[in-house]
């Protein structure tokens, strides 16, 4: 996807925010959803949330928003339509971000009146956007309504470009984590032992995950690779996320550890024949390194979660995991991220199979346009020029397939070929 369709999503759920979301996630509501009394920020400027102006605390809250939106839109990548994207930005969030923050971080949600422990966005954030781009991108393999019916759209190709600017990459990882240690440390809402247990549990385990991926792809490839070390990282901080402000500094090395781990496993199944026969389809990896990393992290908090660590705040008190003792925990950790995988991946499913239904906004990109590359179909613009100059694609025919064989040897892509039931 192309910048410009970045800077539209993130101005949807700007506006969104502002008029319905904050309230749906943190008014009083229900058990299941808030309600209207803070639509359009109502009241919100003259009131404090603990020690902080609640304008300051609305628009922290935003951001995770946002982010969360943009990790669920890597289930878009190569293949949806941009014009269709500003929409499902605007209307996902309502029903699927918002109940799921407030089942997890408003005072009467139900995992939090359950018990379930999520410090920094486990379930909300990445189990949530994990499911929901993988319930996009299985749209967009078997679409059910408009897309399907159309004769410009073949559904039989979806291919993985390699990361074509490494620097980039590597920039894009740095803005990350240095972010990441302000969503975690933040997440306290105030400057205290706790915030900085949070950043220093988070700075760990995505070392301890950046080292791990590195070595699992030097044990299958023979070699090093900086896009290991990235993912890795990622994968590391995900993991973390739900236990930060819970665990201590050596347990966030196992959670670093086992969350690259699982992570990379289920990225490879991706290239599985296996994989192929069934048609899954993960471009961006948000399912393997989100969804998956975020259930780790959910599990191994209902394990080392420890009262004396989340006391540091000085006045948080809670029962613990299992190294306290408290051995349900791990059985809540799980309800909570069943419920949350399932819920996200069903209603975003059903959102994009409605918004295919509006004619204009079929959600698959010609054959045509996915050929060009939808950066330069959608925007006339790419931030890699040369990929989308050098890099295209064919559908496979008996009198291509030569042509194709060379050209991925030559350019070193990956393709997955998806065959129509």
């Amino acid at each position: 996807m192309g910048k410009t369709a970045e800077d539209f999503l993130a101005s949807s759920a700007d506006y969104n925010w502002m008029l319905f979301g904050y309230s749906l996630t943190y008014g009083t509501g229900n058990a299941f959803i808030g309600d209207a009394t803070l639509f359009g920020h109502a009241g919100v400027m003259d009131a404090a949330v603990y020690a902080i102006p609640e304008m300051l605390y609305t628009i922290f809250q935003l951001v995770f928003c946002v982010a969360t939106i943009a990790i669920f839109m890597g289930g878009a990548a190569e293949r949806a339509r941009l014009s269709c994207l500003p929409v499902l930005a605007f209307l996902w969030p309502l029903v699927v971000y918002c109940p799921i923050a407030h089942w997890t971080w408003s005072s009467n949600g139900w995992l939090a009146v359950l018990g379930a422990y999520d410090f920094a966005g486990g379930s909300p954030v990445h189990i949530a956007s994990g499911a929901a781009s993988l319930a996009f991108s299985t749209y967009l393999t078997r679409p059910l309504f408009r897309s399907r019916k159309s004769t410009s759209r073949s559904l039989k190709v979806l291919v993985e470009h390699r990361p074509h600017n490494l620097m980039q990459l590597t920039l894009a990882f740095i803005l990350i984590a240095g972010g990441w240690l302000a969503f975690d440390g933040g997440s306290t809402l105030a400057i205290n032992l706790r915030s900085f247990v949070a950043m220093n549990t988070t700075q760990m385990s995505g070392s301890t995950g950046a080292l791990v991926w590195s070595l699992w792809e030097l044990l299958y490839t023979g070699k090093w690779s900086l896009a290991a070390f990235v993912s890795g990282g990622i994968a590391g901080l995900v993991a973390i996320t739900p236990g930060c402000g819970f665990v201590g500094m050596p347990a966030s090395l196992l959670f670093g550890a086992v969350g690259a781990t699982g992570c990379f496993f289920v990225c490879k199944f991706k290239h599985t024949n296996f994989a192929k026969r069934i048609q899954f389809a993960d471009p961006c990896d948000v399912f393997g390194c989100h969804c998956v990393g975020g259930i780790i992290g959910n599990l191994l908090t209902g394990i080392f979660a420890q009262a004396e660590i989340a006391a540091t705040d000085g006045a948080s008190a809670i029962a613990g995991g299992w190294l306290d003792g408290h051995f349900v925990q791990l059985g809540i950790q799980l309800a909570d991220s069943v419920s949350v995988t399932s819920y996200a991946f069903v209603v975003t499913y059903l959102l994009v199979a409605l918004i295919d239904c509006i004619p204009g906004l079929e959600v698959l990109a010609t054959d045509e346009d996915i050929e060009v590359g939808i950066d330069m179909s959608g925007n006339g613009e790419s931030f890699g020029e040369e990929q989308w100059r050098e890099e295209t694609i064919g559908f496979l025919s008996p009198s291509s397939g030569s042509d194709l064989e060379a050209d991925e040897k030559a350019k070193e892509t990956e393709r997955v070929t998806v065959q129509v039931v």
